[in-house]
């Protein structure tokens, strides 16, 4: 009886072997076969086969009527990406946002196609080389999955990473903010790339269409230069970014992406996400002479209006106010301290419409070059500071040991840029 179980076990196991049933490679989903035929074809290519682990890449997504029909299937017009599949757990889709999504019913006649790009990526953890994946497209509502051809990738070990860190992780709707940026080399070897001396900024680019740079760059001469980093070295330049549209969610992601000069490659960096709120102060700045001599003080009036539909207050200090003032550039800046006699706080409240302006005096050192530019951002205080008397005046310093002294606001409200002509 056991020599009988055996044999027959053996037999079974032969035949399933000789029918072509196997396990699937690990980390990849066998598409199963449909001897049935299919109203639809799906294709994808890939611009560039020789990608880095963790990069993400561009799919091109090709789905055609292959019948003598008219066929119709359905899809979100924006989380489109729900209804694709890679059969590689090592190959995942980058993701998408929108702020409005619904499902729509796209019609194909016989020959027609529906073609997408999706962004995906390689993971970095024991990926294969060269790696084989297939895209597999299920329409809503329905149980059927088409699948493509298979796309071949070689992956190559990243040599270069971008790091990006926004100065603050609030930021209001059309106002500027700052972005760190830095190129480092991971690598064990040293690397080299090419970069422009004075526009680079247009090495930089953002995934958002809603974030994008303001950054203007005024110089004298401008050309390309090699940038060489040795391990652990990095390139780190500072850019000046917005939020543009005005009917932006509540938070917003970003990547930032870095094509050096003569290159095709894009390494993208961290993602982040930032804090948007609505726009309630705008700062514009200007100045009687945009000529300018070194060493020697030039005023800049300063405007805040309140753009928004309702009343806004801060506190400012009769004195001291330059202090919630800055420069976008250190080389423009205020000459020295400003003296005064009887210094306090109050509330300063603009209804709609309505202005806060100053005067502030700035200068720019000899030695400055022939052209600056510079932004003035204004961060007051949306609370009530706790000041301590000196002498006839308020300081905005805790009154007594263990109280709070106010904190500025986290927002910076950034004026307009100004370019200066520079005359020693």
């Amino acid at each position: 009886m056991k020599r009988l179980r055996f044999l027959m076990g053996f037999t079974l196991c032969c035949l399933c072997l000789s029918l072509g049933f196997a396990a699937p490679t690990k980390g990849e989903i066998k598409p199963s076969s449909d001897a049935k035929a299919q109203p639809f074809a799906v294709t994808i290519g890939v611009a560039e086969t020789q990608i880095k682990a963790g990069k993400p890449f561009d799919v091109n997504l090709r789905i055609v009527n292959v019948s003598q029909k008219t066929q119709t299937f359905r899809a979100m017009t924006c989380s489109w990406p729900e209804h694709w599949k890679s059969s590689n757990y090592h190959v995942t889709g980058a993701g998408t946002t929108c702020r409005k999504n619904s499902l729509e019913t796209i019609t194909l006649k016989s020959g027609e196609a529906y073609e997408k790009t999706l962004s995906m990526s390689v993971d970095k953890v024991e990926s294969p080389k060269p790696i084989a994946f297939r895209m597999g497209f299920t329409p809503f509502s329905s149980k059927t999955t088409y699948w493509s051809n298979v796309a071949v990738l070689q992956t190559a070990t990243p040599t270069l990473a971008v790091m990006v860190l926004p100065t603050q992780m609030q930021v209001n709707i059309g106002e500027p903010f700052y972005v760190d940026l830095r190129v480092v080399n991971i690598s064990k070897t040293p690397q080299s790339f090419r970069a422009m001396s004075c526009s680079w900024p247009q090495h930089w680019k953002s995934n958002n269409s809603r974030i994008v740079s303001t950054d203007l760059w005024p110089c004298m001469e401008n050309f390309g230069k090699t940038i060489e980093l040795q391990p652990g070295q990095a390139y780190e330049k500072r850019i000046s970014m917005v939020v543009s549209d005005v009917n932006s969610p509540k938070t917003v992601a970003f990547k930032m992406g870095f094509t050096s000069l003569g290159s095709h490659a894009t390494l993208w960096s961290n993602e982040v996400t930032l804090e948007v709120k609505e726009k309630t102060l705008a700062v514009m700045i200007s100045v009687k002479n945009k000529t300018i001599r070194a060493g020697e003080p030039f005023d800049v009036s300063l405007h805040v209006v309140n753009v928004s539909q309702t009343p806004q207050s801060f506190y400012d200090m009769t004195c001291s106010w330059p202090g919630y003032w800055r420069s976008s550039n250190p080389k423009v800046d205020r000459p020295g301290l400003e003296v005064c006699y009887g210094n306090y706080g109050y509330t300063m409240t603009l209804k709609p419409g309505e202005s806060y302006e100053r005067t502030l005096s700035m200068s720019v050192p000899k030695g400055s070059g022939n052209t600056q530019i510079f932004k003035m951002g204004f961060s007051p205080s949306a609370t009530s500071p706790r000041y301590k008397r000196f002498g006839n005046d308020m300081i905005d310093q805790p009154a007594s040991t263990g109280s709070t002294a106010y904190e500025p606001s986290k927002i910076t409200h950034w004026s307009n840029a100004l370019v200066l002509q520079i005359r020693d």
